[in-house]
């Protein structure tokens, strides 16, 4: 399994558990609000984690593709403040706090899998 399959399984992990918990204490709106939001979270940070991945050993590189990503991930949260404002779609406050919480929370969890070695085809963990 890949760095980058690692990511998205730990960042899935993550949104449905988030969302396993915190099912008996929101309403059935909240409950699918942030549970939309928490997928569509993991697909919005799976693509940047591979851009960011890719460019871990060029500095230049890889401060672009960390400047492209929060853009992204800053893009991502005002799209969802205005689906649920504007749009009237899902429960607001559910959605909104969780896309930021998810975006944060994924986000710090992309340095973990940047930082854990690179497993070798010879058998051996080469670091990154």
């Amino acid at each position: 399994m890949t760095g980058r399959s690692r990511y998205t399984a730990a960042a899935l992990a993550f949104v449905i558990s988030s969302v396993a918990v915190a099912w008996p204490l929101i309403g059935p709106e909240a409950r699918t609000s942030m549970a939309v939001v928490g997928l569509l979270a993991v697909a919005v940070q799976a693509p940047l984690f591979v851009l960011l991945s890719g460019a871990h050993g060029d500095p230049s590189r890889f401060m672009a593709s960390w400047g492209i990503g929060m853009a992204a991930r800053f893009g991502f949260v005002a799209l969802v403040g205005a689906a649920v404002t504007v749009g009237g779609i899902g429960e607001p406050r559910a959605a909104v706090l969780s896309a930021v919480g998810f975006v944060l929370v994924l986000h710090l969890l992309e340095t973990a899998f940047l930082r854990s070695p690179v497993p070798n085809p010879g058998g051996t963990e080469v670091p990154r």
